[in-house]
């Protein structure tokens, strides 16, 4: 039991220290925001998650997504490639004008 304690305080206490590291460079807001972006993420997807977190940083998102949680999910979205080039199969010829 007291080898299980010591490796999940050591597992915490590397974590935080990560964190902290990443706070002093980004700022909390921005640290949390990829944090939790990791964990959206869950196993096989923290890195791309984190990446994208990254790359749309929260004040950003913000100020493109104007309080609007669909703008602001159609804007990770599309910057992660997740949307098509276009919403029609066959847009009209004056869509591709």
């Amino acid at each position: 039991e007291a080898v299980l304690q010591a490796a999940g305080e050591e597992r915490m206490r590397r974590k935080a220290d990560r964190l902290g590291l990443r706070m002093a460079v980004v700022g909390p807001e921005q640290a949390l925001y990829e944090e939790c972006m990791a964990a959206f993420g869950y196993k096989h997807n923290k890195i791309p998650f984190r990446t994208l977190a990254v790359r749309v940083p929260l004040v950003e998102l913000r100020e493109a997504a104007k309080d609007e949680p669909m703008t602001a999910y159609a804007l990770l979205a599309g910057c992660a490639g997740l949307l098509p080039l276009s919403p029609l199969k066959n847009p009209p010829l004056e869509a591709a004008r």
